[in-house]
């Protein structure tokens, strides 16, 4: 199993190496999750998680694949899975992450769901759910959830500054939701996409 654990000053104990590092609190349990390097030779190609009861102590990485619990192969993308999120939504649970490089113009963000924070986790067919397809911008991906209420969602994320030069990279924000699956399953993630808009800030 690949180590994401390095040696630390504290006696008896290591510094977790993750990077993108987000922690999901469920039911008197701690869930860190990030970017795993799957090993030298393959970068970038999961994600990992790690657990606490009391954000001190933590065990793991707890995943089945080399410590990954979501994986190239597995999920949406090839290559470049950064920036992994966990939110609960009646009672299941979705990962949702940026693959694809945040160099590539297509540079998006998909979705797996599980009925645990430590998976398995199911690829999302909706996945791209945020895109140049759907946005019209290259390189949009790398973002992050804020939570206003029980159910309004807002994503802000970053886009690639025009369509020939990746930076500086332009910050935007816009409304995510839950809709029902017309089959009766799993509710779907999608974007507002009238509710996108870039970020301004007053010129002083």
């Amino acid at each position: 199993m690949v180590s994401y654990c390095q040696k630390s000053d504290s006696p008896g104990s290591r510094i977790i190496t993750l990077a993108d590092p987000t922690i999901f609190y469920y039911y008197k349990t701690y869930y860190l999750y990030g970017t795993g390097s799957g090993g030298a030779s393959n970068p970038g190609s999961g994600f990992v998680v790690y657990t606490s009861p009391d954000l001190i102590t933590w065990d793991g990485p707890t995943g089945e694949n080399n410590g990954l619990v979501l994986k190239r192969g597995d999920a949406f993308g090839t290559k470049g899975f950064w920036a992994p999120q966990v939110i609960r939504h009646k009672n299941l649970y979705y990962l949702i992450y940026s693959v694809n490089d945040f160099r590539n113009p297509d540079y998006a963000v998909g979705y797996a769901t599980s009925t645990s924070p430590l998976g398995p986790w199911i690829k999302s067919a909706d996945s791209p759910f945020i895109s140049r397809g759907n946005v019209g911008e290259n390189g949009t991906g790398h973002g992050d959830i804020l939570t206003i209420g029980n159910r309004h969602l807002l994503y802000v994320f970053h886009t690639h500054f025009s369509k020939v030069a990746v930076s500086p990279r332009k910050t935007a924000i816009a409304e995510i939701r839950f809709v029902k699956d017309k089959h009766g399953k799993t509710d779907r993630l999608v974007l507002d996409i009238t509710t996108f808009r870039y970020i301004n800030c007053k010129i002083y």
